[in-house]
């Protein structure tokens, strides 16, 4: 759940320009045609082929044709010859950049283009970034600076509606979150799988409901559009500089004269094309990449296409041509009424052939990827303490901050984080990070100094074990300052020159340190500059929230070995307390793990995988197709490294082995911190030798003993988890043509498998791409280096040297086993601590002595300055709460955004910073351009889609829904609206009617607040014990009303957040806790319950049967055999209760073994039953069954299995039984619950207040008698349905008839009259006249008299039940006697 804030003190709006763009002036299309929206559009790659200011120029167009001005320049001019020609553009960086060199009548003419919807901006990211290698975070910036740059500007008018991700290699499902917490209304691409488009296309699926995130419920739902080939023009019709199609020729007199082939040709293309969409709308995108160089060329052949086309509808053509934009195409889509497909996956990896897996690039140019993910963080900071310190002028554009707010931005661009670009744009995309992360150092010093610190010095090669100020320093501060909204204790490392050193604190306490030999491989670095030997390790303990502490460092040349980690011979355990690692004596590597309950045996390995290709650019089938910068496609099975030596170092800080392999340009250092629970795995690779001609791509492989069978977990974008199968698709069946590539998927933070006992999970510093190619193991590519081009347009091999070798890349894991059950914790926080890393920063102190130091707080030194030890610049938030976002907004607002983890919890803003008061808070959508009360989305329909909706699948729909049970809640909401008369009858529907026909989603409250009740809150998700109202309320109160026609005194459970409670009832009396008491009358019974399951007959991959083994399915139940014993659930006692209330909950149900599983619940008794049970028919006669007969009937036209999902998993169903005879009707009519929050009122103002705390509707009746139906009839008629509950001779007193008086039996209505209906109360009983059969000489008794146990509980409505009565006040009374109907066994009514 997201939780975005404004906080501001000033405001000031300017005045509002007229605007008339928006869904309303879109083109409506003609009904009863193929309405074909054209849509003019550029796809301008920020960076690519060529960096972006040589694209934006126009420069290089040796390498390619592109110049983004020229594109501008011309469509300006072109739109403005024809009010009927549209253009969209996408990319803020470019537009802005075109934007500010314009002279004055150029903008006039934008905006006036801009506020007539004639100039629509799509997207509106700063670029149009990854999906795959980004985070969540990165994501949110790039997409807040474009969008608040074009409202900033625009107005309404500059708003984007649509997300375009036309050309990105793949969509994950958080993206599409993000899109849908941005406001915008649908999302369209272009590259999914190529077997899923060919499905999507034949089932028409192109089009859906993307439901993104299952805890924001519709808020996270996206209508999503796959575009049909790609975003380029139909064949033919590309009327672009850069094509070579034909123009239109229309000129009679001419040779080359065409209009009538361009007219079929687009015509049959069209209507080809409509064929895989729902709609009589389609939209065809007219443009490429770095298209309307020349607009005039494309327009004026649209224009020609549109009226020869259109002219043809004279003839009784049904196609129909318009200029249109993405956003009124998709308003099309949502005014045409339609039902939607449903979608839950996401779209990764994307495959554009069977050979072809994008799957490269989630790890191509890993040290590119390492600093756009560091550069982030450091962003992060810099914002933070100019928010805190004031420290830029937010009205000088751009500022410092804006420098690195750009630059991280551009590097988001799909061409940019994924590694997929030329490298000397490799090269410009890190060189403008380098510049804006300057820039920002220069902010993050002046916000220090304003703290009170010296000017700060920061080290930018800390990756290398490299830092001057600190080599060439004897003494000196550092400064640690945290990013996260909580404390934290990092261990910080810091590369030395020396012997030996002392750290001390900001109260002047040395602190542990230990001194760690750099590893020689790294002190062998190509480029490296440095004299550091070792690195200084110590804890800096609870920094303080958006806070830092300040740390004395003195070096000496000379000291004792105690302050050295040990080296130590053999192999040998390393523990730090919490995780303890074991060596394999046959492998050298790691070969065990065991932390808390999980002792997992582990092997963790390198291995590199050979890739197809040739340094000679050899000709190649598709089936051989080179690795590249985006392809993965390796020959075979990764090739082990062997271990050659380990080094373990024992300190008492850190804990280490050192590995070297035969393969020497990888070693690694597995390291334990002291009492932390993960395992850090520091890896370098590099320079990977290709000299051989060969490609390599190198991976880290975990190997375990965990049973995970096919199925591993991914994070998407660093935020939800995905669940992952090998050689599985939800949405298609997979061709598997490439086994390890296929199952290779993006990687942000995360990996993890895990069975019911152990968890082993990787956490990542930068995105990678990892798989899990068998049960119990987990890879991550860490690097890779290739020999040939893929072909996919970058145009050369990704081979990248520096220092006139291959590349060398360090980084660095963090492993975590633990038991599942602990896991969620832990990895929900842990991945925050790596990208939101605390950053470091140094004042050389050469002259001040460490007691100086200390005194310079107090100014007492004159000698130096006043300095600033410690710093908190905010109140810590709850655990369950994230600070993403702290920045200046606009002058004297912030912008705050906070992430919810778990609960929902209270947050006040206006003491929440130590420099700052937060005077005023607005809400604002998730991209911060708008409020948040300006955001209405459109809704789509896709409750009736073929695809049956989540909350109507089965009963079992309960499980995570919430549906409190239709039946309780209609009679509930009939009741009440009979007694209170809320509804007019004569109105149809009424509210009432809607629940009556649907049995669903419309709940009724006006009947409880006729009684001077508050107005109430329903929950509808008791059923996984949730309730929002009640988790968030310290005080409230609770209604339980009975919609039965007796007392009850049912238990109440109310999910609420605390550790204690009181309950007051209506009379002011607090109600004693919960106790238990055994109480079964003379009964005792020795019972077993137990759950089990049968195995199902069935094979997954639909293997032909013979009839004796039928699967079971939907409709058959076919065992293999005898039932298999499981564990049980929960078992209750509620005080002075006649019965056991059984709570069981089932599911997932594993399927992944190909096994079908039927679970069921069994109570084995001393019971002599023999082979006697009986079950009820309807909830109301008892059955006793007869042998099985009768053939059984076939039905071909359900043609999948009994497979119900929800959330990526099997449905979770949640139910109760209770072991009692005479409950089924409490059961059945279970008391409603209602809340109403009162946060301001004590118990006493409530006892006192004038509030109606006890309602009784009407006169108990008889206990043998209950009150079926209550609801109104007519216009002053109610309908009763009355039921006697007990058969003749059943029970000696209760079988009797009894009287009714229903004059004064309800407290708000009398009853004048009485008339008797049949029981589906559509004519009076008089009307009906029933044929009369003779059967007494039948062969076979009809099933009703089976037996004389089929009486049991016989409970029969009795014709005599259905009354109605006109209700009017002050009535005469009537009495209806009510006589059950007698029976004699063996004998017919």
């Amino acid at each position: 759940m997201w939780l975005m804030m404004l906080a501001m003190a000033v405001v000031v709006l300017g005045a509002p320009r007229e605007q008339i763009c928006g869904y309303d002036k879109c083109p409506t299309g003609k009904p009863d045609m193929l309405n074909v929206h054209l849509v003019p559009h550029t796809h301008d790659d920020v960076g690519w082929l060529k960096t972006v200011d040589q694209y934006f120029y126009g420069a290089k167009n040796d390498i390619q044709r592109a110049g983004v001005q020229y594109i501008l320049d011309s469509v300006i001019d072109e739109l403005v010859k024809d009010s009927s020609r549209r253009f969209i553009y996408v990319e803020t960086a470019f537009f802005w950049r075109w934007y500010l060199q314009q002279d004055k009548q150029t903008i006039a003419t934008v905006e006036n283009l801009v506020n007539e919807g004639r100039l629509e901006f799509i997207g509106g990211g700063w670029s149009m970034n990854d999906e795959a290698c980004v985070h969540y975070n990165a994501v949110i910036d790039q997409m807040s600076l474009g969008m608040r740059t074009l409202f900033d500007h625009f107005g309404t008018c500059g708003i984007p509606r649509v997300a375009w991700q036309i050309d990105p290699f793949g969509h994950t499902k958080e993206q599409a979150n993000l899109f849908a917490q941005m406001g915008f209304d649908g999302l369209f691409f272009a590259r999914i799988d190529y077997d899923d488009r060919k499905r999507r296309i034949n089932d028409t699926d192109m089009e859906m409901v993307w439901q993104a995130d299952h805890n924001q419920g519709a808020e996270g739902d996206l209508f999503t559009g796959v575009l049909y080939r790609h975003y380029s023009p139909p064949p033919g019709h590309c009327y672009d500089v850069n094509c070579n199609d034909p123009p239109i020729m229309d000129d009679s007199r001419l040779r080359d004269y065409n209009v009538e082939d361009k007219v079929n040709n687009f015509i049959d293309f069209a209507k080809n094309k409509s064929k895989a969409y729902r709609s009589g709308h389609i939209m065809m995108t007219m443009g490429d990449d770095f298209n309307y160089q020349d607009a005039n060329m494309w327009f004026k052949n649209m224009d020609k296409l549109i009226k020869y086309v259109n002219a043809r509808q004279s003839d009784g053509e049904t196609v129909n041509l318009m200029y249109s934009t993405p956003s009124c195409y998709l308003k099309a889509l949502h005014d045409s009424g339609l039902v939607w497909p449903t979608f839950q996956d996401d779209f990764m990896p994307y495959a554009s052939d069977p050979w072809a897996y994008w799957s490269g690039y989630f790890t191509s140019r890993p040290a590119q990827k390492g600093y756009i993910r560091k550069s982030n963080n450091f962003l992060q900071v810099c914002k933070q303490l100019s928010a805190m310190f004031q420290t830029e002028d937010t009205t000088a554009k751009p500022s410092r901050v804006d420098l690195l707010r750009n630059a991280m931005g551009i590097n988001q661009h799909h061409d940019a984080v994924t590694g997929t670009e030329k490298q000397h744009v490799a090269d410009d995309y890190v060189q403008r990070l380098s510049e804006a992360t300057e820039s920002c150092q220069g902010v993050v010093n002046d916000a220090l100094v304003r703290a009170g610190l010296p000017p700060q010095t920061f080290c930018n090669q800390l990756n290398t074990s490299t830092c001057h100020v600190t080599e060439r320093s004897s003494k000196f501060v550092a400064y640690v300052y945290n990013p996260l909204s909580r404390s934290v204790s990092p261990w910080v490392r810091i590369p030395v020159a020396g012997q030996s050193a002392i750290v001390v604190n900001e109260q002047g306490a040395t602190i542990d340190s230990e001194l760690i030999p750099i590893p020689a491989g790294v002190q062998d670095l190509p480029g490296r500059d440095s004299t550091a030997n070792v690195e200084l390790v110590f804890q800096a303990s609870t920094l303080p929230p958006l806070g830092f502490k300040a740390y004395y460092v003195r070096v000496f040349s000379y000291g004792t070995a105690s302050q050295h980690a040990s080296e130590r011979p053999g192999l040998q355990t390393l523990s730090n307390g919490h995780v303890t690692l074991d060596l394999d004596p046959k492998t050298l590597r790691l070969g065990r793990m065991r932390a808390g309950n999980a002792d997992v045996k582990v092997d963790q390995n390198f291995m590199w995988y050979e890739g197809y290709g040739s340094p000679n650019n050899t000709p190649w089938q598709p089936k051989h197709r080179p690795s590249g910068a985006y392809v993965f496609h390796p020959k075979g099975r990764a090739k082990p490294m062997k271990a050659t030596s380990v080094v373990t170092l024992d300190g008492a800080l850190v804990k280490e082995y050192r590995h070297t392999f035969d393969m020497d340009w990888v070693s690694q250092v597995t390291r334990l911190y002291k009492d932390e629970p993960f395992a850090e795995v520091e890896w370098m690779v590099g320079p990977i030798p290709i000299e051989d001609g060969v490609a390599k791509e190198v991976i880290s492989r975990f190997s375990s003993a965990i049973n995970s069978t096919d199925t591993f977990y991914t994070d998407s974008n660093g935020r939800q988890m995905m669940k992952r199968r090998r050689d599985h698709r939800d949405a298609w069946t997979l061709n598997v043509t490439e086994p390890v590539a296929g199952n290779y998927f993006p990687v942000n933070s995360r990996i993890f498998i895990k069975d019911a006992d152990s968890q082993l999970t990787v956490l990542t510093d930068r995105s990678q791409g990892g798989s899990s190619l068998a049960s119990g193991q987990l890879e991550l590519m860490l690097h890779r280096r290739t020999v040939q081009d893929d072909a996919f347009g970058v145009g050369e091999p990704l081979n990248e040297t520096e220092f006139g070798v291959g590349l060398v890349v360090r980084g660095r894991h963090w492993v975590v086993v633990s038991d599942p059950a602990d896991a969620p914790s832990y990895i929900a926080t842990s991945p925050k601590q790596m990208f939101m890393a605390p950053q470091l920063s140094f004042a050389p102190a050469p002259m001040m002595t460490m007691m100086q130091w200390l005194s310079s707080t107090t100014g007492q030194t004159v000698q130096f300055q006043l300095c600033v030890l410690q710093f908190t610049g905010m109140r810590p938030l709850p655990a369950n709460v994230h600070l993403l976002t702290l920045e200046m907004y606009k002058p004297n607002q912030l912008l705050i955004r906070l992430e919810h983890h778990s609960r929902p919890t209270r947050i006040p803003c206006s003491d929440l910073f130590t420099t700052l008061n937060v005077t005023s808070v607005e809400e604002f959508g998730l991209s911060a351009d708008r409020p948040l009360k300006d955001i209405n989305r459109f809704h789509w329909d896709h409750m009736r889609s073929n695809r049956l909706p989540t909350s109507f699948r089965s009963p079992a729909s309960w499980a995570y829904r919430g549906k409190n049970g239709e039946n309780d809640l209609l009679t509930v909401c009939k009741q009440l609206s009979a007694m209170f008369q809320t509804e007019d009858t004569t109105a149809k529907p009424s509210r009432v009617d809607l629940l009556r026909n649907a049995m669903g989603i419309n709940q009724h409250h006006d009947a409880v607040t006729a009684g001077r009740a508050w107005p109430q809150t329903f929950c509808n998700q008791l059923n996984t014990s949730t309730c929002h109202v009640t988790e968030r309320s310290s005080k409230f109160v609770a209604y339980v009303y009975n919609p039965l026609s007796r007392s009850v005194s049912p238990w109440v459970r109310i999910p609420v957040a605390g550790q204690s409670a009181i309950v007051v009832n209506e009379q002011g009396l607090t109600l004693p806790p919960l106790g238990f008491k055994m109480r079964a009358g003379n009964a005792d019974v020795k019972v077993d319950q137990n759950f089990m399951w049968y195995e199902g007959y069935g094979s997954p991959n639909n293997t032909p049967w013979q009839p004796k083994h039928r699967p079971s399915g939907a409709y058959v139940f076919h065992p293999k055999g005898r039932a298999k014993p499981m564990k049980a659930t929960v078992t209750r006692l509620y005080k002075d209760e006649p019965f056991a209330e059984v709570e069981w909950m089932v599911g997932p149900i594993p399927i992944e073994d190909s096994v079908a599983k039927e679970v069921i619940s069994r109570f084995s008794s001393a019971i002599n039953s023999t082979d006697n049970f009986y079950t009820d028919s309807n909830g109301r006669q008892m059955m006793k069954p007869a042998p099985p007969h009768g053939a059984g009937r076939t039905r071909s036209a359900w043609a999948k299995p009994l497979n119900e999902t929800e959330f990526g998993v099997g449905l979770v169903v949640r139910g109760r039984h209770w072991l009692h005879r005479d409950l089924a009707e409490q059961m059945f009519m279970a008391p409603q619950l209602s809340f109403a929050p009162a946060p301001m009122m004590t118990m006493m103002q409530w006892l006192s207040s004038t509030t109606v705390k006890q309602f009784t509707g009407m006169r108990p009746l008889p206990a043998n008698v209950h009150l079926l139906t209550l609801e109104m009839y007519k216009p002053n008629q109610l309908l009763i349905r009355l039921e006697h509950q007990f058969q003749a001779d059943e029970d000696p007193v209760l079988s009797k008839p009894v009287d009714v008086n229903l004059k004064d039996l309800f407290t708000t209505l009398n009853v004048t009259s009485v008339e008797e209906f049949g029981l589906s109360a559509d004519r009076p009983l008089k009307d009906i006249n029933r044929f009369h059969w003779d059967h007494m000489r039948s062969n076979r008794l009809p099933t009703s008299f089976r037996s004389p146990a089929s009486w049991a509980y016989r409970g029969k409505n009795g014709e005599n039940d259905l009354l109605t009565g006109d209700a009017e006040p002050n009535g005469d009374p009537h009495v209806c006697g009510i006589v059950p109907e007698p029976v004699n066994p063996g004998e017919p009514p």
